[in-house]
């Protein structure tokens, strides 16, 4: 599962999915396969690793990806990465910004023949107000290190992490059709087709169901370039 936005605070992924994963054991074979990968960074702190752990959350490393596809789990992964954390999407912007996949994710499903859903959280971004502030600053501290430092604050500017208290409406597309591996090995052809079904797929998703969201009725998805945001912070190029 593909979950976009990636909020400062992802509260959708980084609170709903882990509790599937952690806590629905009891309903059998449902949730229990489900994991969350989470960005390297997060395990680096101890007491936040240990949180995420617990709550059945693994490294989004192609190892431990790789690890988890082969015993037989699901994955819910933000794809659009510590960039898209840091987008700032006002709600009179006319379009909702999100950032595509890097190749590896296409290179991981088309390799484990693992279908990709598409998934969209709209409200995600309502639930945290966001700054620009240093936006250059922290862009490269992703492009350098692959550390998020999101500028946000919620319904208490004292208390932060306490999300603003608004609908969160999570949609979920259909499965993308695979190809089979090419007898070449080349993935190339193979990848860049997955890459443009995912982008229409995730487009149509937005627009079939934008109007749960008051919000999200008035805008168009418009997806954002890593590499606009690395070279350009300060005025963001758009593909």
């Amino acid at each position: 599962m593909a979950m976009h936005p990636h909020g400062p605070f992802p509260v959708s992924a980084s609170i709903v999915m882990p509790q599937l994963a952690r806590f629905g054991e009891p309903l059998g074979d449902l949730f229990e396969p489900v994991r969350f990968a989470a960005a390297s960074a997060i395990f680096a702190l101890p007491l936040v690793r240990d949180m995420y752990l617990w709550l059945g959350a693994i490294e989004a490393g192609r190892k431990t990806l790789l690890h988890a596809l082969s015993k037989g789990h699901s994955l819910a992964i933000l794809p659009g990465g510590e960039h898209e954390q840091l987008l700032v999407c006002p709600d009179g912007s006319p379009f909702e910004d999100v950032v595509p996949p890097v190749d590896g994710l296409f290179r991981l499903a088309l390799e484990t023949q693992t279908p990709i859903v598409p998934v969209f959280s709209f409200g995600e971004r309502r639930s945290y107000e966001s700054s620009s502030f240093g936006l250059s600053f922290r862009v490269g501290l992703v492009k350098k290190y692959r550390i998020g430092l999101p500028i946000a604050w919620g319904r208490h500017k004292w208390f932060p992490f306490v999300p603003n208290p608004v609908p969160i409406t999570i949609v979920v597309g259909k499965p993308i059709p695979l190809q089979s591996l090419p007898s070449s090995g080349d993935l190339g052809a193979a990848v860049a087709e997955l890459r443009s079904s995912y982008l229409s797929a995730v487009q149509e998703l937005f627009e079939a169901h934008k109007g749960s969201c008051e919000v999200a009725s008035r805008k168009t998805l418009r997806w954002v370039a890593r590499a606009a945001l690395e070279t350009a912070a300060g005025g963001t190029k758009h593909q």
